[in-house]
């Protein structure tokens, strides 16, 4: 069993933990903002109690070029994700050197969407640093960047939050209702966001509309959809979400602008049903070195990993037989970046995951394991491709 609330303890603050109490509330329905200051305050003193007496482990550096800003970011969140703390330290320092604001909103980004519910104080803490930019200059950018690093990467992980997004994103039986939902009323999308008896990719649909899509933007719902978040952050007050919880969806809408923050109401709503979670150990494949990062590096996000995949795709074109059509990117993506060394697990997880997995990569609920199986054989080809574009243009 994991206790999935156990990292909070180290505050020695039980209320965080609990249902929100109405004394919480300020008469606009929202968490005092009083509240959510001292919850920096908490958060930064706790980052540096630990960050004062860290002794940084012995690590390679080297000096980046600007155009390898994009693939150092990429190979910071791999190696988050595979528990590679060496790893991520070096690419948060390095990632330093060209931009630290852009390291640690990935920090944060990463602590949403990989980390989640298997470290909250850790996803949190990345939050509270995020916000100041003052206090993380005074402590050291790289050094803290490199602390924070190792503090996800050592943490038990949950991709739930961005499984529970790509139940709309990648979802084409929602079209109807997104055309339906997007001219609805805030009070009506509330109730659609607290309904128990929609499935939950429509709650989550429900959400994503209400927070507003026109900042928090998805690559399917319409950018024309002007709402501000207060109508979303008053129903996850009123849902009572622990503090802890509330105050990672709020920084994060806040400081990352990402739509991640959107699925921490529909994370609560799971948690308050389950009580089993468990913490399993995933193998993670190898990876070789291509110049100076890891293969899975260069993926669709980068420039380099984007022609790979490009060039890849023709070369397949002999086993198409064998391929049932799939969306390449995020294929390769279940393949080898998206895996989790360390992953917090339950039943209703486990389900959002094989739905969200089976969307991304297909378009549709049946996922074609035969067709990922002969994808996985052809990884060393694609490396190959890797290989020849890092070689050609660094």
């Amino acid at each position: 069993m994991f206790d999935i609330w156990q990292s909070v303890s180290e505050l020695r603050q039980p209320c965080l933990v609990r249902p929100m109490p109405e004394a919480f509330l300020g008469s606009d329905g929202l968490v005092k903002t009083k509240l959510l200051k001292s919850m920096d305050g908490l958060l930064w003193e706790h980052v540096l109690m630990g960050f004062i007496g860290w002794k940084e482990p012995q690590h390679e550096i080297i000096d980046l070029i600007p155009s390898q800003k994009w693939l150092n970011i990429s190979a910071l969140q791999k190696a988050v994700r595979r528990g590679q703390v060496q790893r991520a330290i070096q690419f948060a320092k390095q990632g330093c050197q060209l931009d630290a604001n852009h390291v640690f909103r990935r920090l944060a980004v990463c602590a949403l969407e990989d980390v989640g519910i298997g470290n909250f104080l850790a996803t949190a803490c990345c939050l509270a640093v995020l916000g100041d930019r003052k206090h993380r200059r005074e402590a050291g950018d790289a050094e803290l960047a490199a602390y924070l690093a190792q503090m996800l990467a050592e943490s038990p992980k949950s991709r739930l939050a961005c499984d529970l997004l790509s139940l709309v994103e990648y979802n084409p039986a929602l079209k109807p209702l997104v055309t339906d939902w997007v001219k609805a009323l805030d009070h009506d999308l509330a109730q659609h966001v607290s309904d128990e008896a929609l499935p939950i990719e429509q709650k989550m649909l429900a959400t994503w509309l209400l927070a507003g899509t026109h900042r928090f933007q998805s690559g399917v719902l319409p950018k024309s959809n002007y709402r501000p978040r207060a109508p979303l952050m008053r129903v996850m007050a009123n849902a009572r979400m622990p503090l802890i919880l509330y105050y990672i969806a709020d920084r994060g809408a806040a400081r990352t602008s990402d739509a991640l923050f959107c699925s921490y109401l529909q994370i609560w709503h799971l948690l308050k049903n389950e009580n089993e979670f468990e913490l399993i150990q995933n193998k993670i494949p190898a990876s070789e070195i291509i110049g100076s990062f890891p293969t899975e590096a260069y993926d669709v996000h980068t420039r380099e990993g984007k022609l790979a995949v490009n060039q890849f795709v023709l070369a397949l074109g002999q086993l198409t037989d064998n391929l049932a059509p799939m969306d390449m990117g995020n294929a390769i993506f279940r393949l080898e970046g998206g895996r989790l060394n360390k992953e917090v697990v339950h039943r209703e997880q486990r389900v959002i995951g094989s739905k969200a997995a089976s969307l991304e990569i297909f378009g549709k609920l049946d996922a074609d394991e035969a067709s990922i199986g002969h994808l996985a054989a052809q990884l060393p080809t694609l490396n190959d491709l890797r290989r020849k574009i890092d070689a050609s243009t660094f």
